[in-house]
């Protein structure tokens, strides 16, 4: 009922955002960005995304961030010839950790709408959530995840080459 607009119209036009990011070349851009990320270690490379996808889902929605990112990041296992799932799963998991800003989820918005909340004190609380969500993101990934889905993470699933 008295959630500020402003909150509301930032929300929204996240959405908009990622539509625009896949229409002007711009996601096509980071996925040739992303490419520094071919010769790391794997355990690097999904710490990389998991943090970039929870920066990045603190600026829009979480289905604008996935929407948005996960072509690329299927793309980029593609090239590196790794199997998508330890890239993927973790990068949306990630994407659901907006914790710090008003604008970065609807809960988060309510949450301040009720005027108790300083987006100081949002950010604060949120940092040390996004810290401990990617810790137990990337410890998931590489502990039961294969266990979760079945699969062999070593091996490159024949459905996910785009050879």
């Amino acid at each position: 009922h008295k959630l500020p607009w402003g909150i509301l119209i930032f929300f929204g036009g996240s959405l908009a955002v990622s539509d625009v990011m896949t229409n002007v070349g711009v996601t096509a851009w980071l996925s040739g960005e992303l490419s520094l990320l071919h010769g790391l270690n794997i355990v690097l490379v999904v710490i990389i995304v998991t943090l970039l996808l929870i920066v990045v889902s603190e600026m829009m929605s979480n289905v604008a961030t996935i929407t948005a990112f996960l072509p690329i990041l299927a793309a980029m296992a593609d090239a590196m010839q790794i199997n998508p799932i330890l890239i993927l799963v973790p990068a949306t998991l990630a994407a659901s950790c907006a914790f710090m800003l008003p604008g970065a989820s609807a809960p988060n918005a309510i949450a301040f709408g009720t005027g108790h909340l300083k987006v100081k004190d949002m950010i604060k609380t949120g940092l040390t959530l996004n810290i401990l969500s990617s810790v137990a993101i990337v410890l998931f990934t590489f502990t039961l995840i294969s266990y979760a889905f079945g699969v062999d993470l070593s091996q490159m699933p024949d459905w996910a080459s785009r050879k």
